[in-house]
């Protein structure tokens, strides 16, 4: 009981870096495994493995990153972003090249496929596990749960490649090999996220302080009360951006708050049947939020424009100097 309340004990912060170092020993040795075990028997199981090895070289950069706080945020973030597009290239091009040569099939016999499918649903378990630990709001940490959310994906894709391969009576390549051409995809992209979002998140750019320097542009901020909001990017089912200030003089204080989505206000009753019917909503539900995304990007700089021609200026806070250590 002592141990677990020292435990529990622990900053939050330094509890993550450790869990997240033991994930990513268990993911490397996994991926060293099966870059091994491809050499002789599997090419499939190699490139899976170089694929494994690159994501996790890129959540070793945002682990240092977050170990050695020295300040050198914006190197970490690159090694990052690289490694994740060159996992994504890696595994894009190898299911390209499978599909434009048209290679047979694997065939696993039951307890080779049995094994595969247990190694990648335990990757898969230590996926999920990293990304429902990261809760801290952070460059670094947003970014261990963007690799976590990949490994996650790319374990499934392991593991129904197994059981496909003494399951199926009919060839299955074209649907493997469009998912994992798509998953490619996807993860160069959230490699490109990764890059610039220091630039466009609203990440430790939530506090905005103003001053009002020219009262007759403004008619924007109610100056006579107490407080303020301003609305800056509307959504009911996704829970839009709002700019919640204090008014004092002729100062505006405040910060961006997200509201509670459509998700967060529903009956459990009414969830419980959205997640029945999650198959046929998930795409618009994606959809929708990609677009709600673009909306909302870079909401900083948009407050500031929209208070600039109101003539308000901004005045620089601690929060919204350039990145440079974890609190970024």
């Amino acid at each position: 009981m002592k141990v677990i309340k020292k435990i529990f004990g622990v900053p939050y912060e330094k509890r993550l870096i450790v869990s997240s170092s033991v994930t990513l020993v268990i993911s490397l040795l996994i991926a060293v495994g099966k870059i091994l075990i491809g050499a002789f028997s599997d090419v499939t199981m190699c490139a899976v493995g170089v694929f494994n090895v690159l994501l996790m070289s890129a959540k070793s950069n945002c682990i240092l990153g977050a170990i050695k706080n020295d300040g050198k945020f914006k190197r970490h973030n690159t090694f990052t972003a690289v490694f994740l597009f060159l996992s994504g290239a890696v595994y894009l091009t190898y299911m390209a090249v499978v599909l434009s040569l048209s290679l047979p099939d694997k065939r696993y016999d039951m307890w080779q496929a049995v094994t595969i499918a247990a190694i990648a649903f335990t990757e898969l378990g230590v996926a999920i596990y990293g990304l429902i630990k990261t809760r801290r709001r952070g460059h670094y940490y947003r970014n261990i749960k963007i690799i976590s959310l990949v490994s996650a994906l790319v374990a499934l894709m392991t593991a129904q490649t197994a059981i496909l391969s003494f399951t199926s009576t009919v060839n299955y390549t074209v649907p493997n090999c469009a998912s994992g051409i798509a998953l490619g995809g996807v993860t160069m992209l959230l490699a490109v996220f990764v890059y610039f979002a220091p630039q466009c998140s609203i990440i430790d750019r939530e506090h905005n302080v103003f001053t009002l320097v020219n009262p007759m542009d403004n008619g924007l901020v109610d100056m006579c009360g107490n407080t303020a909001e301003v609305s800056l990017c509307k959504s009911f089912v996704y829970g839009g951006y709002v700019y919640k200030a204090m008014i004092s003089g002729n100062t505006v204080d405040g910060h961006i708050t997200r509201e509670k989505s459509c998700w967060n206000r529903l009956p459990l009753a009414v969830k419980i049947l959205c997640v029945i019917l999650s198959e046929i909503l998930v795409f618009g539900w994606v959809i929708g939020y990609v677009v709600f995304f673009v909306r909302s990007v870079d909401i900083p700089s948009g407050l500031e424009k929209s208070m600039k021609k109101n003539g308000f200026e901004k005045i620089a806070t601690e929060e919204n100097i350039e990145p440079t250590d974890e609190r970024s």
